[in-house]
């Protein structure tokens, strides 16, 4: 039967990696359990929401005997991270575990009689690719922001990473980060939920092993499993898209200027015509004001313009709009507007695009 002792400060990290997915509610109750072993001389702490897994171990550990158990996870996790005493105690017996710390404690095990703890996929033949850690945590940073809550099709339910860069998209929004992060033509997609666990990561490098739909993210008592995102071939072309646009005017101006207007502007909003701002171009100013009778009206000085053809007024929904500019962390950004065109933002290597709401009139209406 498992039995080990170890360092209070050194479980609580091990806790920490894990708790993030094992907090999901799940139906099927042993997921609501995290399994607890030791292997080739490491305690092993894996939780999964049976698609996606998160496994964290040490070596910095006594084992008095090797074992395997499913712990429930809310109250095992709750107890040791408010544990204070330097070490803890792992007992198990018939059918619960024994924690000393504190106090003593007994946790009721997670049968499986009906269902089976999963288990990660073993992947013997894997490419490995090793990338930056750094760069990947900006790149899910950054382009979250094309991210939505609400994914219509699997495809763009995550993050292509690729030789000249990373994409996101919610087919509103398309966003760039601009990077050579991946060597080779080859293109791969990380789920949106199991890029959230890339701030994991603590190590200089990450390495991720592919072999067929499966992906492994690891460093040195880390690893992160889950499924590749499917049908990535039909993941909009981005470089394509870009291309097509036909944006008549662009201007550098101020991020946070910019962003708190829109802001201001949003009060002004209401839930008939929904959180739509129009964006019009007047000289060296970008004005803005709300879609019904202009009651509030912002403007914002832009630098170095460039202007092609006609004047530009465009819509856009500023809830969709506002997390692309939240995302840029330079001072000055280029805007880049055109009639019936999406809306461009640029810093440096990072490029955001959003879909107009408006097609251009006088009246600024449908």
């Amino acid at each position: 039967m498992l039995e080990f002792e170890i360092r209070t400060d050194e479980l609580q990290k091990l806790i920490g990696k894990v708790k993030s997915i094992s907090d999901k509610k799940v139906i099927i109750d042993i997921l609501n359990g995290i399994e607890v072993k030791t292997k080739d001389g490491r305690l092993v702490i894996t939780g999964t929401d049976s698609v996606n897994f998160v496994e964290a171990s040490t070596k910095d550990v006594d084992i008095n005997s090797e074992g395997r158990v499913i712990v429930d996870a809310k109250r095992f996790i709750s107890l040791v991270q408010s544990t204070t005493k330097s070490k803890i105690k792992f007992k198990e017996t018939d059918k619960t575990v024994e924690l000393k710390g504190n106090g003593n404690y007994k946790i009721e095990m997670k049968e499986e009689e009906d269902y089976k703890f999963p288990q990660m996929i073993e992947m013997d033949d894997a490419e490995v690719y090793t990338l930056n850690t750094i760069t990947l945590q900006n790149i899910v940073s950054t382009l979250s922001a094309a991210i939505s809550k609400y994914v219509i099709h699997d495809y763009v339910d995550g993050y292509i990473l690729s030789k000249n860069g990373a994409y996101s998209t919610d087919m509103v929004r398309f966003m760039k980060y601009g990077c050579n992060i991946l060597e080779g033509d080859e293109m791969i997609g990380v789920p949106t939920a199991v890029m959230d666990y890339v701030k994991l990561f603590s190590k200089p490098e990450i390495k991720i092993n592919r072999e067929n739909d499966n992906l492994l993210f690891e460093e040195d008592g880390l690893k992160v499993f889950c499924k590749e995102v499917q049908e990535i071939e039909k993941f909009p072309p981005y470089e394509t898209i870009v291309g097509n646009l036909n944006l008549q005017w662009e201007g550098e101006i101020p991020t946070k200027e910019l962003l708190n207007a829109i802001n201001r502007l949003m009060i002004f909003t209401d839930d008939v015509n929904g959180s739509i701002i129009i964006l019009e171009v007047q000289g060296n100013k970008v004005v803005m004001y709300d879609r019904q009778n202009k009651k509030a009206v912002e403007g914002v000085e832009v630098k170095n313009t460039v202007t092609e053809g006609e004047d530009v007024i465009i819509g856009v929904d500023a809830e969709i709009f506002i997390p692309i500019l939240k995302s840029m962390s330079k001072e000055v950004i280029t805007l880049k507007l055109g009639n019936k065109n999406p809306i461009m933002v640029i810093q440096d290597n990072v490029e955001g695009i959003v879909a107009p709401f408006l097609e251009n009139n006088d009246e600024g209406e449908d």
